[in-house]
């Protein structure tokens, strides 16, 4: 028996308890960290804030009128005509054309970048948060290549605010390059309050053809 009790003395050594006392202790921690992370996908963790609605919030938001103009891009008589273009150089190298509602951007030269654009009334964005939407078609070709700037083609816009500083979105969206079929692409901006101009509309800087219908910006409304 005493022989016994000194095996058993030997195994349960200070050191082998202490270790087994923490092996004991970590496995608890992990047992109660499991739990909690379940728990916590249960009831669905919260995102940090990115700046933009999710489409949820989105969904619950107010949304204007269409502040645009000429949404069909028609002339129409006896209005200032409300879209512009403008390119990269004074050679021409882009195709506008309007067929019904459609708009067709296409490239046919050597200059890199045009852009169609309307110019929107400062009074009703300053300070107000809006989303530029339009259904666009792509066959947005990347090669050959002709120039040094990143090939893509989509939506348009770009703030300007009273200091002279700027933010633009030149065809960012995904897609942007290669065939895709039509398909309603949207883009939030927190208009800045201190607005000097806002353009908004369609911009080409590859090979292709980007065709271009239903235009809008609405400002949103939306829940804390």
């Amino acid at each position: 028996m005493t022989g016994h009790r000194k095996v058993q003395m030997g195994w349960f050594s200070e050191d082998r308890r202490m270790a087994l006392r923490q092996y004991v202790l970590c496995l608890g921690v992990l047992v109660l960290q499991l739990a909690t992370v379940s728990e916590l996908s249960a009831q669905g963790v919260p995102k940090a804030s990115t700046g933009v609605a999710s489409a949820d919030s989105r969904n619950e938001c107010r949304r204007s009128d269409n502040v645009l103009k000429q949404v069909d891009f028609a002339q129409v008589a006896g209005e200032r005509y409300a879209w512009r273009s403008r390119q990269h150089s004074s050679q021409p190298s882009f195709v506008l054309a309007i067929e019904g509602d459609v708009l067709t951007i296409t490239q046919a030269g050597s200059e890199p970048w045009f852009v169609f654009k309307q110019a929107v009334d400062t009074a009703q964005v300053a300070g107000k948060r809006v989303m530029l939407s339009a259904d666009m078609r792509g066959d947005i070709k990347t090669e050959p290549r002709t120039h040094g700037f990143e090939y893509k083609a989509g939506l348009y816009y770009r703030v300007v605010t009273s200091d002279r500083s700027s933010q633009s979105f030149s065809g960012d969206q995904q897609p942007n390059t290669g065939e895709w079929d039509w398909r309603s692409f949207e883009v939030e901006v927190q208009v800045p309050q201190n607005l000097r101009s806002l353009e908004i509309g369609f911009f080409h800087q590859a090979g292709g053809v980007l065709y271009a219908k239903n235009p809008s910006l609405v400002i949103l409304e939306c829940p804390e």
